[in-house]
């Protein structure tokens, strides 16, 4: 949800059939590739969109779940 507001701030547009993919399988950073061109600015806007930021927001997010208790460490665990 983040990523796609940020999407909308900075106003990319892809075309409907790379929404939801990301990274899986290179459709989502392809994609957005060819709607900017393919220039060493768009390959660090591409970085920064699909591994910098969600990378971030990841650990930024896991640590202040964890302070507030909302997640703890055996909300991974799986019951057999």
């Amino acid at each position: 949800g983040v990523m796609g507001i940020i999407t909308g701030a900075f106003g990319y547009e892809m075309p409907t059939k790379a929404a939801g993919f990301g990274v899986i399988g290179g459709i989502g950073p392809v994609a957005l590739m060819n709607s900017l061109g393919w220039t060493p600015t768009s390959l660090v806007i591409m970085i920064c969109y699909f591994f910098i930021i969600p990378i971030s927001l990841g650990i930024v997010l896991r640590k202040y779940f964890f302070s507030k208790n909302k997640l703890c460490c055996y909300d991974y665990y799986l019951e057999y």
